[in-house]
């Protein structure tokens, strides 16, 4: 895994599953820059959504 925006390699990721859709947050540790991927289809989960499944 490789940071969009600073090209580093040092990303953390974290998966989940609310309510039954796998997805996993990434940060870089070298710039702090953070984004949610599904893991379905790789595309990029704004937060907004991440939240209300969070809440269903």
């Amino acid at each position: 895994m490789t940071c969009a925006h600073c090209h580093s390699h040092n990303v953390v990721q974290f998966a989940i599953s609310p309510a039954g859709r796998p997805m996993h947050y990434s940060t870089c540790r070298g710039c702090e820059a953070g984004w949610w991927t599904s893991d379905q289809d790789n595309s990029l989960v704004p937060l907004d959504d991440v939240l209300a499944l969070l809440d269903a």
